[in-house]
């Protein structure tokens, strides 16, 4: 399965080829947010999460923040034909 769906196996190819970028929407982080076993700085190569469609609630910001420490969170709702590929 190639999508969203099935969360862990995108964290587990995130691990196996170090990225360092995670682009969600506030549906997808929600969907993160209820999974349970992760742990704090799980992701070691992640650097940044973006996220577009519309704001994240503050609850979901502070969550994110202790779930991926160090990681850079970006709001980017807008203009959807200039966001990440111009950052």
């Amino acid at each position: 399965e190639k999508s969203f769906a099935f969360p862990q196996a995108v964290f587990e190819r995130i691990r196996e080829e170090g990225v360092t970028g995670l682009p969600l929407v506030p549906t997808m982080a929600a969907m993160v947010l209820q999974m349970r076993d992760l742990t704090p700085g799980f992701l070691p190569s992640l650097r940044y999460i973006s996220n577009t469609a519309a704001a994240l609630p503050q609850a979901h910001i502070e969550r994110l923040r202790f779930l991926f420490p160090g990681v850079r969170l970006y709001s980017m709702y807008g203009l959807t034909e200039c966001k990440r590929c111009t950052y």
